[in-house]
């Protein structure tokens, strides 16, 4: 079920009251204000509650995306009227896109805290799953300009994930891998370094 109040002008979407329901404690909730089309990007400046809000919503977006799982947590403005924003807080259950799944990786968690301000995401991340899957992410993503990266990432990775290719080349392997890796420059031209290690 959807109920929607709200308008859209001057590329401004406001959002008096939205509310979407569903099976199995489906729930979305959210007011504010989304700006489009300007010069500097999107503006945020949105309030929602998630709960079991099903992945697979952004398939009729994304062609070939194929996701799976539900997402729950808590989109809050920032109330700052010279530079708007939001911070949130999402968790990713079961999380499964078409690439992985052809992979034959397991589904896994992704949790995501940070923020959103003067078209810059900020965030702190964590993806953890089957066989010991634990990596962590931290930095930021410029979304204008050259959109430039800073981000860290490392953890471990199990070399299980792996199994169903490997043995479809006639290969075991056992144990785990170590990533500890900076990615910088930009979206167009990203920077990686850093280290992969078992």
């Amino acid at each position: 079920n959807l109920k929607a109040v709200g308008n859209f002008e001057n590329n401004t979407l406001n959002l008096a009251e939205t509310r979407l329901t569903g099976p199995q404690g489906m729930s979305l909730t959210a007011g504010g204000r989304v700006v489009l089309g300007g010069k500097a990007g999107p503006v945020l400046d949105v309030n929602a509650d998630i709960n079991a809000l099903p992945a697979s919503l952004a398939n009729g977006f994304v062609p070939g995306l194929d996701a799976g799982g539900k997402i729950t947590g808590k989109i809050t403005a920032l109330n700052n009227a010279s530079t708007p924003g939001v911070q949130f807080n999402l968790a990713w259950d079961d999380a499964a896109i078409a690439q992985t799944r052809s992979a034959g990786l397991a589904p896994f968690r992704i949790a995501a805290n940070g923020r959103f301000e003067n078209n810059t995401v900020t965030v702190d991340t964590r993806l953890s799953g089957q066989s010991g899957l634990a990596i962590s992410g931290n930095g930021s993503v410029g979304l204008s300009g050259n959109r430039p990266l800073n981000m860290k990432i490392n953890g471990g990775v199990p070399f299980a994930l792996l199994g169903a290719q490997l043995a479809g080349q006639g290969f075991v392997l056992e144990g785990n891998g170590q990533i500890d890796v900076n990615v910088g420059g930009t979206a167009t031209a990203p920077l990686i370094t850093g280290s992969a290690n078992t």
